[in-house]
């Protein structure tokens, strides 16, 4: 029998939906990311040699992944050969950073800026959502997301800090990152709980 296709509206609150029922998952982040966070405070120098080769085998080992599944995979791909060469450049890439551990360090004060930030503007814009729905604390998500973003801008400002300087902002980044996962795993919770209702 023929279904007519969804429109954008009803595909925005399946999805909407289905990430309040998910609450759980930012709960899951948050806990995760205060817990980096916190082992960073405590063991700065080794926090963060630790994260440089763990960045630099995230690249080979991506690669290397990427590779694999796109041979093995061709057939089904379309324009495999752009995934091949991805790969390629994302394993080489990796060769190189594993191979000089500094010009990792410097790369992944980037790396984690940009990350950290995209997790505040996506905080932002959840706060917005359950603020769409109803939810009064909407307000501290906002703020919370904001937070993360001006960190991250400031990690974007100053990549020559040193490895102990950017392991301590990369650990506020990430427990501020938790913090604000966590709040809004619980109020999703709520609103999850109100549809239910």
């Amino acid at each position: 029998m023929y279904e007519e296709p969804k429109g954008p509206i009803e595909t925005l609150e399946e999805d909407l939906e289905k990430t309040i029922k998910h609450w759980w998952m930012f709960l899951i982040l948050g806990i995760l990311a205060i817990g980096v966070g916190i082992w960073l405070f405590f063991t700065p120098m080794q926090g963060y040699a630790a994260l440089t080769v763990f960045f630099a085998l995230t690249f080979l080992i991506s690669g290397l992944a990427s590779i694999f599944v796109t041979i093995f995979n061709r057939k089904a791909i379309p324009a495999w050969g752009w995934n091949l060469v991805s790969g390629i450049l994302m394993l080489v890439l990796g060769v190189i950073l594993v191979a000089n551990l500094n010009l990792s360090a410097d790369v992944l004060a980037f790396y984690v800026a940009f990350a950290v930030m995209f997790g505040g503007f996506n905080t932002i814009g959840y706060a917005f959502t359950t603020k769409s729905l109803g939810d009064n604390g909407w307000g501290w998500n906002l703020a919370l997301g904001i937070l993360v973003v001006i960190l991250s801008i400031v990690l974007l400002l100053h990549p020559v800090f040193t490895a102990l300087t950017i392991t301590i902002w990369t650990g506020i980044a990430f427990v501020s990152l938790g913090v604000s996962f966590c709040m809004l795993a619980y109020r999703l919770s709520k609103t999850n709980s109100l549809l239910k209702k």
